[in-house]
């Protein structure tokens, strides 16, 4: 072409040479500016971190990055968006590959172009790559942190679980427990109950007994207080004999005609009505000190009594038994 047009320094050589270079470097920066348009649609449409066309997945990443969780089925639903705004990314790719051949063949008779569209090619598998990069690994992400807190939870669930089975355990080893304890103290309750009844009935059988030992103290008092009488009777009486031998001595006395034999029988029977005097006095001397004695034990016995009905309220076999030994020690039984 050059030398049909007359060599480089011909003005259509020129100019055509000019504009030759000017078309290649428009073409070149229109695929530029294209290519930049696919990453812009990548950016803003495809890429999860980034992408601006789902109201859904710009909650997500909000709620995401204040520390909500979302469930797997959600993250799931928004991934199928994702995936689905590739697959219309792809298609863009492919328009875009069917445009960069149909560039590369109009403008085969450029060399920039040329190379440029070959540049092109592998920048736009490289975009693509790099998308699904971006869509596949942001997901596997988000459903690996999900996977990973409800595998957390899921643990924690069964540390709860554990904890909860133990807690159950020793709620009913406590139970049981209890019942032991219960059953026990139902037991001691029916033992002390047995006891108690025992002790009653012993306490009844001791008073029984100190009833019985105060009733012999009277009846020995009033055959002491029969006795008293007696020896006073026996007394009244000796004073009768002892006035009678007087008198009888008197009479001797005085009538001294009387017999020796009666004399000796007066003064004899004066010594008689004596020694029966003093026998009697000796008898009411005795009888005097039983009566004081049987009075001082009368009223020792008459307090142990008082002791042992102020005491009924307390049924213990010890306190009876004591309560009666006293009492029978202070009778003599």
């Amino acid at each position: 072409m050059i030398r049909l047009c007359g060599g480089r320094d011909n003005d259509l050589v020129t100019n055509f040479v000019k504009y030759r270079d000017e078309v290649a470097q428009n073409v070149c920066e229109a695929l530029d500016r294209k290519k930049q348009l696919l990453k812009t649609e990548g950016v803003h449409y495809v890429a999860p971190k980034t992408a601006t066309n789902c109201a859904d997945l710009l909650r997500f990443r909000q709620e995401v990055e204040e520390g909500k969780s979302w469930s797997i089925k959600e993250i799931g639903r928004l991934k199928n968006k994702s995936q689905a705004s590739l697959q219309e990314y792809e298609k863009v790719i492919d328009a875009m590959k069917e445009y960069l051949a149909k560039v590369g063949s109009k403008f085969i008779w450029s060399d920039k172009v040329t190379q440029r569209v070959k540049e092109m090619k592998e920048e736009v598998r490289e975009i693509l790559k790099s998308n699904r990069k971006d869509v596949g690994d942001y997901w596997n992400n988000q459903e690996g942190l999900v996977t990973q807190a409800a595998t957390e939870k899921e643990a924690q669930a069964t540390l709860a679980k554990k904890a909860a089975e133990e807690k159950e355990l020793q709620a009913v080893q406590r139970e049981t427990e209890a019942e032991e304890k219960a059953k026990q103290r139902e037991h001691d309750a029916m033992m002390a109950e047995a006891q108690a009844h025992s002790a009653e009935e012993k306490a009844k059988a001791e008073k029984e007994k100190a009833d019985a030992t105060i009733q012999r103290a009277e009846i020995q008092l009033d055959a002491a207080k029969r006795a008293q009488a007696g020896a006073e009777q026996d007394r009244d009486k000796a004073k009768e004999e002892l006035g009678l031998g007087q008198r009888m001595m008197q009479t001797a006395y005085d009538d001294q005609v009387e017999s020796r034999v009666k004399q000796e029988q007066a003064e004899k029977a004066v010594v008689e009505a004596v020694a029966r005097e003093a026998a009697a006095l000796k008898q009411e001397k005795i009888v005097e000190n039983k009566m004081k004695f049987f009075e001082e034990r009368e009223a020792k016995v008459r307090e142990a009594c008082t002791t042992v009905k102020a005491e009924t309220t307390d049924e213990s076999d010890t306190s009876f038994t004591k309560l009666y030994s006293s009492v029978a020690g202070i009778i003599g039984f």
